[in-house]
């Protein structure tokens, strides 16, 4: 059975994608920095857990891996915007080294999850696709973008390169997952006590960690 190298695994999308790839049979190398710990993903003979972080890889972390899924980020807008030395070396720069690592290593498919928030401000009704003009305005955004950018080029015959826009509703933010999005929540929170005095929290029946 397929290897697949997962970025990010120990984080909200990745504690969930993780186990559910155990489920079907792959072998997951599981690089995160773990700031939630290990135990977010389950004990499983075919799971390797790496505490890495992106920005420090290696050729080796890539040896006799078939796919890797790169979700390792700084996540969101304001995050990006609150860090942005930060998100632009994790979203773009260890994104593309590690599809250079990926390629050189022999691995046949790279997967980049992206953001739909390159699409920027649209007026009215308008539905993007990816072939619509793109329009970053964060510092989130726009790393995104330059990712993409940076690791489309290297695709070949041999080497499959896939970028996934992603969209989180605001009802997306709360769907169950081990790994929590306090990283997201927080900076709302904490601008709304700036800006009203007041803390908003908006989970009238909404359960999260």
């Amino acid at each position: 059975m397929a290897k697949v190298l997962v970025t990010g695994a120990g984080g909200y999308i990745g504690t969930t994608l993780v186990p559910m790839l155990l489920r079907q049979g792959f072998e997951v190398r599981a690089i995160d920095r773990y700031f939630f710990g290990k135990t977010l993903l389950p004990e499983n003979r075919m799971i390797e857990i790496v505490k890495e972080d992106t920005r420090r890889l290696q050729l080796e972390h890539f040896a006799g891996i078939d796919h890797v899924i790169d979700l390792a980020a700084i996540s969101n807008d304001p995050s990006g915007e609150l860090f942005q030395k930060p998100t632009w070396e994790i979203n773009e720069s260890a994104r593309i080294r590690a599809a250079q690592l990926a390629k050189q290593a022999g691995v046949k498919r790279y997967i980049l999850p992206s953001s739909c928030s390159i699409y920027g401000f649209h007026e009215g009704d308008v539905v993007v696709n990816e072939s619509s003009p793109t329009n970053p305005l964060t510092t989130y955004a726009k790393a995104n973008e330059k990712a993409e950018m940076g690791v489309l080029p290297l695709a070949d015959e041999k080497f499959c390169v896939v970028v996934i826009r992603l969209q989180f509703s605001r009802r997306s933010e709360w769907l169950p997952t081990p790994g929590c999005r306090q990283g997201l929540h927080q900076p709302r929170r904490t601008d709304s006590g700036k800006t009203f005095r007041r803390l908003l929290c908006d989970c009238r029946h909404r359960w999260r960690c």
